[in-house]
């Protein structure tokens, strides 16, 4: 029987960091070229497609797309049963990788932690793409290079992770045993899994002759050929039983824990806190700003409605009930971070804040990396600094009417808490304690 090697645990804290400097030195011969259209050749990017061969084992076509965006996409290679970390950006092309042999060869997939680096027969049949845009290098926000490559870091931490697939059978396991009882009402659907239910069956089955065999004849086969069709194409699921859309959100919190653990926290809090100011963001503001803020949208769209109403009596007054709409919609919060994909403009930060903590925990005797990361958290709370909580009216309005809204809003907060429960500063201040026990 082959041995299990795929595995769900994030890279190693002592992982090998030469990916990130190697990226970072092609990355600095853009930026000294940054005020030239074409601050990049394709020699470089092909050069880059080699330093992550070399570095990770696996195969990343680099595309620069012209567009000055602050943005880059990761489209990787979709896995039967995992294809919740699949996803298209702008200027990237789908890719697929189907068969029956392939969840075979996935378990002979080594993957070191420490390293950072996976091999496998089937590696080198999976290839990956990721598009960087020109606003990169070339936004007035002028970004460093270490911060451009912590964007690149993150976009890999996608390609890496859509190796941890382990997971995902485990939940394969699930359907395709339990599943059976489920659907036959023999047992509950504790997790709320929607691939579980008729209606869940016939969104993402899109095997119509899978669907009436099966109903014909509910045999354990055919069922399990439904569901194993269905589980292709549905999000992946966790342990949650939480409606938030957490396929996208987990992924893009994986990626971001890649970049911590190559080096690269304190440059993505940096390069977070620049786009912030740059696009706006409620949690920079104040909170008398935001209290006025709020009030004032309440009567900008309360004047709309009435206006609206009296323009029935009078039409000209359709006019001003738009422009009152209009400017209320001017004032709607803006969120930096999309919230159905990433965690708001201060958690995600402070995630990486955790995770810097996580790594202090576990680092046994490497001083100069203690001393290291002990300096990135320092960095982070005086970035953090900027940042309040704030909360709009209409947030707390669905908090008040709207279960769904607030069981998501009450499992994210569990989690945020759980996870400074594990990563409290006690552990920094040892850390501290340490360091100057040392120079006495």
């Amino acid at each position: 029987m082959l041995k299990e090697t795929v595995s769900l645990e994030l890279l190693n804290v002592k992982a090998k960091r030469a990916l990130g400097i190697r990226i970072e030195a092609i990355v600095e011969q853009w930026i000294a070229r940054r005020e030239f259209s074409y601050f990049y050749t394709s020699e470089q990017l092909v050069e880059l497609a080699t330093i992550v061969k070399e570095e990770m084992g696996v195969n990343v076509e680099f595309v620069m797309n012209p567009n000055p965006y602050v943005n880059a996409a990761a489209s990787i290679i979709q896995l039967p049963g995992h294809s919740g970390s699949t996803y298209n950006g702008p200027g990237t092309k789908p890719m697929t990788v189907v068969g029956r042999d392939v969840p075979q060869a996935l378990r002979k997939i080594k993957i070191d932690l420490d390293k950072g680096k996976i091999t496998g027969e089937i590696i080198n049949d999976m290839r990956n793409r990721i598009t960087l845009f020109a606003g990169l290098v070339s936004d007035p926000i002028a970004l460093t290079a270490e911060e451009i490559t912590a964007v690149i870091v993150h976009e890999l931490g996608h390609v890496w992770n859509q190796f941890f697939a382990l997971g995902d059978y485990v939940w394969l396991n699930y359907y395709l045993q339990d599943g059976l009882e489920v659907l036959s009402g023999k047992k509950p659907n504790i997790y709320k899994l929607e691939i579980l239910t008729e209606a869940g069956l016939d969104k993402y089955c899109d095997d119509k002759d899978a669907l009436e065999a099966m109903r014909a004849a509910p045999t354990a086969k055919n069922v399990r050929r439904a569901i194993l069709i269905a589980a292709m194409k549905a999000p992946r699921q966790h342990l949650s039983a939480t409606e938030t859309n957490i396929s996208r959100l987990r992924e893009e919190q994986l990626a971001d824990m890649f970049a911590s653990r190559m080096g690269y926290a304190r440059a993505s809090v940096s390069l977070h806190v620049k786009t912030t100011k740059k696009f706006g963001s409620r949690y920079t503001i104040g909170s008398n700003a935001m209290a006025f803020m709020e009030t004032t949208k309440v009567l900008l769209n309360v004047g709309a409605l009435a206006t609206a109403v009296a323009a029935i009596a009078l039409p000209p007054l359709l006019v001003a009930a738009l422009a009152l709409r209009i400017t209320a919609l001017c004032m709607t919060d803006y969120n930096v971070t999309k919230p159905e994909q990433y965690d708001n403009d201060i958690e995600r930060p402070m995630k990486f804040r955790r995770d810097l903590v996580a790594q202090l925990k576990i680092l046994g005797e490497d001083k100069s990396l203690e001393e290291k990361i002990l300096e990135d958290i320092r960095v982070i709370d005086d970035l953090l600094a900027i940042y309040s909580k704030n909360t709009t009216l209409w947030e707390a309005f669905q908090l008040l009417v709207n279960p769904s809204f607030r069981r998501n809003r009450h499992q994210r907060a569990r989690e945020e808490e759980l996870e400074q429960l594990l990563n409290n500063d006690l552990f920094v201040a040892a850390a501290k304690f340490n360091t100057l026990s040392r120079t006495l």
